[in-house]
């Protein structure tokens, strides 16, 4: 697992923030391009591993913090990953609902621990 981005993004959660794929990119120095179809995918396995580590400990989704430029919404692989461990129904009809609550899980949790 990417500890580097995992802490970066407990950060961004206690600061009650999101941040983009490219900022991210950028910050942890990955050296990603979210024009490069490759690069995305790997950011996203990146995000994919942290998230499921996050969730086998009983924690909410750290990937909720990371969005994209053009929506400020997660990306597909975001409401994936949450179906694959079951705390999100594809069929829901308000995806931004789930994620907004995940993401206000996320700020929660990591707010809740550092007092």
């Amino acid at each position: 697992m990417n500890t580097k981005v995992r802490n970066y993004l407990i950060e961004i959660a206690k600061q009650k923030k999101t941040i983009t794929y490219s900022e991210l990119s950028k910050a942890c120095q990955l050296g990603l391009k979210m024009d490069s179809k490759a690069d995305r995918q790997r950011i996203g396995e990146i995000l994919d591993e942290i998230s499921t580590k996050e969730h086998d400990e009983g924690r909410p989704l750290l990937s909720a913090v990371v969005v994209k430029q053009s929506s400020g919404e997660p990306g597909e692989g975001f409401y994936k990953l949450a179906e694959r461990l079951k705390v999100y129904s594809g069929s829901s009809s308000e995806p931004r609902k789930f994620w907004e609550d995940e993401r206000n899980k996320v700020y929660n949790y990591w707010e809740d621990k550092y007092k």
